[in-house]
């Protein structure tokens, strides 16, 4: 029978099914910081698919144990091809420019204050509310905007690489 299964498996694409099928059992994807194995459904059908019905039938001991039992939620699809690099990409663009309109918003409330202030100190008065300050505002809403970019960008890339680049709110101050 081993015979019959070497002959009827020497198809370059059932040896690549099951060279990619160790390859995801030994080295599962890592997605949101967790193990993915590949689906059990997945595996067993590309084997399935590539090999003999004698091999397919022989191997699924093997292939069981090596495909695993998780399925759906927890797995990744033999399509994987690895995270979504446009989307880090998107992210990080996104993140830097977060940070700068954060800088942009702080400075412009601070220039405000002070314009305020001086104003004020000039003619006696007491200064008015941040509130009433067009330029306060457009810093706020420069900060309030940012937030929300760097909220989107955190759903499209993984925090270990924007949480560094909140540090550049500094730099953009020198």
């Amino acid at each position: 029978a081993a015979s019959v299964s070497a002959t009827n498996n020497s198809t370059p694409s059932c040896h690549q099914a099951l060279r990619e099928v160790a390859c995801t059992f030994a080295f599962p994807a890592c997605e949101l910081a967790q193990a993915r194995p590949l689906c059990s459904s997945m595996c067993a059908l590309q084997v399935a698919n590539n090999c003999s019905a004698s091999f397919a039938s022989q191997a699924q001991p093997v292939t069981n144990n090596v495909c695993g039992t998780v399925d759906d939620s927890k797995c990744i699809p033999w399509t994987y091809t690895g995270p979504n690099r446009g989307a880090w990409v998107a992210g990080f663009t996104i993140s830097v420019v977060f940070s700068f309109l954060s800088s942009i918003g702080i400075n412009l409330q601070k220039k405000a204050l002070k314009q305020n202030e001086v104003t004020a100190h000039e003619t006696g008065t007491q200064p008015m509310s941040p509130f009433r300050l067009p330029l306060w505002t457009l810093g706020f809403c420069l900060i309030v905007a940012g937030s929300l970019l760097d909220f989107i960008a955190f759903g499209l890339a993984p925090q270990s690489l924007l949480a560094p680049l909140a540090a550049l709110t500094l730099v953009w101050n020198m």
